[in-house]
């Protein structure tokens, strides 16, 4: 197949890694690579198209042409650096992806559910210029969910930002990792609008509700502020354990082998929209 790959500067060193390795998997699958700048039209005539995030991809076009786009983003789940996602088309829950494979693969750790009555409420904030808060104002959403949450419950409610959201007002601020913070706070509730902290905390056996079903916990979460559920989340932990790989997956075909089984799905979405 003909593949359009975006090409990423050097400032972007975990995109043009990710693509690096992804841009080999693809060659030694015998895909033909056709490389254009990030943001700038892939070629017509490509069978699908590859890049790092939906905010810097020439998505409207990408509907345009009627073409499918396998889309890289960071690891929903683990450390930081050791994986990143895959899917088509969308973004987070929202992307196609085969049904998951049987074999095990690593899995978030689940905590046993939090059942005692005691603890706060935490809004799970996000940053403003995501793709994945285009459709929402989130500093509104984060300011209204932190009064619901208080009306709802009558409990402690507090507000975490988003780990960039100092930093990129060049405002120091040293913030613990989000598993530390869910417990020293004891949260019994956490509250999101989609943000993959809700992974985290879902993990952590803290019950969460996520708001927008483009989020990766929105099978094990409840959906209203008002409402608080602990679910089974085993299948749901082998489901997410097939949406991210790690850097020898990107580059051994892995990945690719696992996600072009949908390609057919992606290809007639694209054809759709």
């Amino acid at each position: 197949m003909r593949v359009a790959v975006a090409q990423y500067t050097e400032g972007n060193a975990r995109k043009a890694l990710y693509q690096g390795l992804l841009e080999k998997a693809l060659t030694d699958a015998g895909h033909t690579l056709i490389k254009h700048p990030i943001g700038s039209a892939p070629i017509k005539g490509a069978d699908f198209a590859v890049f790092w995030g939906m905010k810097t991809a020439p998505v409207p076009l990408l509907r345009e042409y009627r073409l499918p786009f396998l889309v890289s983003e960071m690891r929903y789940f683990g450390p930081r650096q050791a994986a990143a996602s895959l899917g088509w088309n969308h973004l987070a829950r929202h992307a196609i992806r085969p049904a998951p494979g049987h074999e095990p693969r690593p899995q978030p750790v689940l905590k046993p559910w939090k059942h005692d009555n005691t603890g706060k409420v935490m809004i799970l904030g996000q940053m403003q210029r995501d793709y994945a808060t285009r459709l929402v104002n989130i500093r509104q959403w984060e300011s209204d969910a932190y009064d619901e949450a208080k009306r709802a419950w009558g409990r402690e409610t507090i507000y975490r930002p988003h780990p960039n959201r100092f930093r990129n007002m060049g405002i120091a601020h040293d913030q613990r990792p989000i598993a530390e913070a869910l417990a020293d706070e004891n949260v019994w509730l956490a509250v999101s609008y989609n943000s993959t902290a809700g992974v985290d905390a879902v993990s952590a056996g803290v019950p969460t509700v996520a708001i927008d079903s483009a989020s990766m916990a929105w099978d094990v979460s409840s959906h209203s502020i008002a409402e608080r559920k602990m679910p089974d989340r085993e299948q749901w932990a082998h489901w997410i354990s097939w949406t991210q790989f790690n850097q020898q997956e990107f580059a051994n075909g892995v990945g690719l082998s696992h996600m072009m089984k949908a390609y057919e799905e992606a290809r007639e979405d694209a054809e759709r929209n």
